[in-house]
């Protein structure tokens, strides 16, 4: 045992210095060694009276630390890299205004346990103009009552969440909405078929398994759900789509600059002197 620096309160040894280390390692704490052994090495410095005396002697320990702190910097960072690569991303169904006339449902994708705690991206078939349209253009926050289902999604080979995200919202996005023409008829997709279509399309292609996917039908095919949406909005969505029905239906635009649908472009009318009032684009929270 070589004493490196006596003193009334400390005799700090190279010894004791990698007891320490492997005690600690022992303690199965890897993160407090990285630590403890950087504080031990400072101390170590500053308790040296003169370095190059001393080098020869302490050279091969001095390896050994540099060396073990090197292999813990590698075990405590390689966990970190593989965390932020691996696609970790769950989809719930949202579902608002339940049992009136603005029953509404949508799907939103997020992190695991986050969907009640931030404002997600809401992902949904909404009355544009005259007919129904994809829409992904809004967030909005959700209570633990709105959640009703929620999936762990499969990466299927996506290597980040962002990719998992486009992957999995162009499936959304490729299910067809409901025309001007449909919803003239009564018989029509709503966003409650919307959901089911989507979620159906998610577990075809592997992203949602075939246990959770029944966790979703269960919840769809519960109580006659899918009339009971019908029977308490089917009425209003007709009576908002009807609306100067000869003018044809406009595929909801890209959002504009405030996250909302970006009108198609129309020559200006003149305003008229007196302000009515004006009829309300129908979104759903």
């Amino acid at each position: 045992m070589i004493p490196i620096y006596p003193c009334a309160a400390v005799n700090l040894t190279l010894e004791t210095i990698v007891e320490a280390v492997y005690h600690d390692l022992g303690a199965g704490t890897i993160r407090s060694v990285a630590q403890n052994s950087i504080k031990m090495a400072t101390t170590l410095t500053n308790y040296i009276p003169n370095p190059r005396v001393l080098w020869p002697t302490i050279r091969p320990t001095y390896i050994f630390l540099t060396t073990l702190l090197a292999t813990i910097q590698c075990v405590v960072a390689a966990p970190a890299v593989l965390e932020r690569r691996a696609p970790n991303l769950q989809i719930s169904l949202r579902e608002t205004h339940k049992k009136t006339i603005r029953w509404h449902f949508a799907l939103i994708v997020h992190a695991p346990g986050a969907a009640t705690r931030t404002a997600q991206t809401v992902y949904e078939h909404a009355i544009d103009e005259k007919c129904m349209a994809f829409d992904d253009s809004r967030k909005a926050s959700s209570s633990t009552e709105q959640i009703t289902v929620t999936a762990t999604l499969l990466s299927n080979g996506a290597p980040d969440d962002d990719t998992l995200r486009n992957r999995v919202k162009a499936i959304m996005k490729a299910v067809p909405p409901a025309s001007q023409d449909s919803i003239g008829t009564g018989v029509f997709q709503n966003c409650f078929d919307f959901t089911v279509e989507a979620v159906r399309q998610l577990n075809a292609n592997g992203y949602i398994s075939a246990d959770d996917y029944q966790k979703f039908r269960a919840y769809y095919d519960h109580d006659n759900y899918a009339k009971q949406v019908k029977d308490k909005t089917n009425a209003g969505t007709m009576k908002y789509c009807a609306r100067g029905i000869a003018n044809g239906c406009t595929p909801r635009a890209k959002p504009g600059a405030k996250g909302g649908a970006a009108s198609p472009k129309v020559a200006a009318k003149p305003k008229p002197k007196s302000a009515g009032k004006p009829v309300p684009k129908k979104r759903q929270s």
